[in-house]
């Protein structure tokens, strides 16, 4: 799943909702209080991703989906700590 978020902008809206959406998805990967230079930083590091469905109001291209919010793993579905899981191998054929 890929997401692009605009950092540098002309419109100052633009350039801070995309600022936003950057340092959330920052926290999510337990990124704080550094500057940002490397997006290398952000490899492998688990976080939650919401997924939605965008359509095109006019009917012209297909729906894509797109992520629509970010947030860490460590929180469940009702925003408290996640209570700790059981460690199980994995049983899969995924290489990565």
């Amino acid at each position: 799943m890929f997401q692009n978020i605009l950092v540098q902008h002309e419109s100052v809206d633009a350039q801070r909702f995309g600022r936003q959406k950057f340092k959330d998805l920052c926290a999510a990967c337990g990124i704080s209080g550094i500057k940002v230079e490397d997006l290398d930083i952000l490899l492998h590091k688990p976080c939650l991703i919401t997924v939605s469905i965008r359509k095109d109001k006019n009917g012209e291209y297909p729906d894509k989906n797109e992520v629509s919010r970010v947030t860490a793993v460590a929180r469940n579905w009702n925003g408290g700590p996640t209570p700790k899981a059981e460690s199980a191998p994995l049983n899969d054929d995924i290489p990565f």
